[in-house]
C-alpha cells in the first residue's frame, strides 16, 4: 500500500524532511484484523473526547476503520466542561463505548463504578509492563487498571541558551538559589527585565508549575496515610511560595503576570527560565523556518544539586461500563493506546510526530526517527528530557475521589497567596483544611453506599 504522509491540519507546519520521516513512521498496512460487523454494515462505536485536534483524530479513526472494516468510530466532542459533561453522560448510563479520561478524574469515575476494569482483557498485562511505572500508575485506581494511555508527559525546566551565553553564564542553574542569582545577573546586565516567567492560571486539571516546583525541592504534599503535610512549617510548599513572592515583589526577577500568563507567552517573549509541558516545548520549538530556537531543557533545580523532581501526568482511554460493545471497543482502545493491528505503537507515534505528545512507552524514544524529530524540535540531546521523565512523580492523592475538587480550591488559594491577599501559611492551612473536609464528606457518601 502507499504510505500516507502525516496529516498536518492546524498550528505550525512540519518541514518536508519531517513529513518524509513521518511518512516512514506512519506507513498504513492492513495485514490483520478481527471481525466485528461487516464492511457493508459496520458496527458503530461511540467515542467521547475533549475536542483536541479533531481533524487529526478523524484521520486516525479512518485508518482504524481501514484496519477493522467491520468497525467505525463516531467521535463526539464534550469540551465545554469535560468532567461535568461526561460525568452526566455516565450517570445517565448513555451507551458510550470509549472516553478520554484525565488521571485526576479517574478516581471519581472508578469509585462510582462507571468504568470497566481492564486487567483481565487480553494483552493488558503486557501493555502495563511496557509503560513507565508512573504512566502505569496513572491508568490505575486502587490497583485496578481502567485504561490505556493517550499520552504521558511531565513538566520541564527550560532555559534560553542564548541569554545565558550573553550574560556569561556557562551552565544552567542546579539549585533555586542559583536560579535567583543567574536571573539577577541577567537583569543587572539589562538583557531581560523579568528573566523568569511562570503561569499560575486556573487549569482544568492541575497547575503543573506549582506541583513541579514543590517536587523539585524534594517535597511531598501528603504522608503515607494521605494526611496533608504541605502546610507544616518549613515545608517545601511554604519554601516555594516564599521564593516566588521574593522573586516577584523583592528582586523583581519573576514576571508579575503569573495569573494571566500562558506557556506560549513564556516562549514568545524573552525569557531566561520557564516551566513547560514537554509537548508544548517541543512543538513550539518549530518556528517559521522550521529551526529549533535557543531554548534548551535542563534538569529541574532543587534545594541542592542532587534534587530534580517534577510532576508527570497521564491521559487515557477508558471503556464505560454502559458500553454494549466492550470486546470491539477493546480493539479500538488498543489501536489508540497500544498496538494497532500490525502490533505497532502507531497512535502513540502518530501523536508524537504531529503534536509532540509524550508517550507512556519508553521504547518509543529508542526509535531513530523519533530522535531525529526530537532533535529538530530542540532536543538534540534527549538525555535531560528522558532523565527528567524517569525521576518525575505522579500527583499525590490523585486516588482520592475528591482530588479534582480539592485541586481547584487549591489553585485559587495559591493565586491569593501570590497576589499577597493572604499569607502563604494561611493559604496552605486552608488547603489542608479543605482536604480533610472533603474526605469527611466523601466518607459519609461512600459509607452509606450512596
Amino acid at each position: 500500500m502507499s504510505r500516507p504522509r502525516a496529516p498536518v491540519t492546524s498550528g505550525r507546519h512540519l518541514s518536508r524532511r519531517q513529513l518524509l520521516i513521518a511518512g516512514a513512521l506512519l506507513a498504513a498496512a492492513c495485514n490483520r484484523s478481527q471481525t466485528f460487523g461487516n464492511e457493508d454494515d459496520p458496527l458503530a462505536l461511540q467515542l467521547v473526547y475533549w475536542g483536541y485536534e479533531p481533524e487529526l483524530l478523524r484521520w486516525n479513526l479512518e485508518r482504524f476503520a481501514a484496519q477493522y472494516p467491520g468497525l467505525r468510530v463516531e467521535p463526539e466532542v464534550a469540551d465545554s466542561d469535560y468532567f461535568q459533561t461526561v460525568s452526566r453522560y455516565l450517570i445517565e448510563g448513555r451507551p458510550i463505548d470509549a472516553v478520554y479520561v484525565r488521571e485526576t478524574d479517574l478516581a471519581a469515575w472508578a469509585e462510582a463504578e462507571w468504568l470497566e476494569p481492564l486487567d483481565d482483557y487480553a494483552g493488558m498485562a503486557d501493555y502495563r509492563a511496557a509503560m513507565l511505572p508512573q504512566a502505569a500508575a496513572g491508568t490505575q485506581y486502587q490497583g485496578v487498571t481502567y485504561g490505556l494511555p493517550y499520552y504521558t508527559e511531565c513538566a520541564l525546566w527550560v532555559y534560553d541558551e542564548a541569554i545565558l551565553r550573553s550574560a556569561g553564564i556557562p551552565v544552567p542553574p542546579a539549585t533555586w538559589a542559583e536560579v535567583a542569582a543567574q536571573a539577577q545577573e541577567i537583569k543587572r546586565q539589562g538583557l531581560v527585565d523579568y528573566p523568569i516567567r511562570f503561569t499560575f492560571r486556573t487549569h482544568a486539571s492541575t497547575n503543573i508549575d506549582w506541583w513541579s516546583m514543590v517536587y523539585a525541592r524534594g517535597g511531598s504534599f501528603f504522608d503515607e496515610m494521605l494526611n496533608p503535610v504541605f502546610h507544616l512549617p518549613g515545608s517545601a510548599a511554604e519554601e516555594t511560595l516564599g521564593w516566588l513572592l521574593d522573586g516577584i515583589y523583592g528582586a523583581e526577577i519573576i514576571h508579575a503576570d503569573i495569573l494571566g500568563s500562558s506557556y506560549e507567552a513564556s516562549l514568545r517573549n524573552p525569557t531566561a527560565f520557564t516551566i513547560q509541558p514537554g509537548y508544548n516545548f517541543l512543538f513550539n520549538q518549530i518556528d517559521g523556518s522550521n529551526e529549533p530556537g535557543p531554548r534548551r531543557v535542563a534538569l529541574f533545580p532543587g534545594n541542592d544539586p542532587t534534587q530534580s523532581g517534577t510532576v508527570m501526568w497521564t491521559r487515557l482511554y477508558a471503556i464505560p461500563k454502559a458500553s454494549t460493545q466492550k470486546e470491539a471497543t477493546w480493539e479500538l482502545l488498543q489501536y489508540l493506546g497500544g498496538h494497532d493491528a500490525e502490533d505497532r505503537y502507531f497512535t502513540p507515534l502518530f501523536w508524537f510526530v504531529n503534536r509532540s505528545l509524550g508517550s507512556a512507552y519508553a521504547s518509543l524514544y529508542e526509535e531513530p526517527q523519533v530522535k531525529t524529530l526530537a532533535a529538530a524540535r530542540g532536543l538534540e540531546d534527549m538525555s535531560a528530557y528522558l532523565q527528567q521523565r524517569q525521576v518525575a512523580r505522579t500527583h499525590e492523592a490523585r486516588e482520592a475521589p475528591w482530588f479534582l475538587e480539592w485541586e481547584h480550591f487549591s489553585q485559587h488559594e495559591i493565586q491569593r497567596a501570590l497576589l499577597r491577599q493572604v499569607e502563604p501559611r494561611e493559604a496552605l492551612q486552608r488547603m489542608a483544611d479543605s482536604f480533610y473536609e472533603l474526605r469527611v464528606e466523601w466518607s459519609a457518601v461512600t459509607d452509606n453506599g450512596g
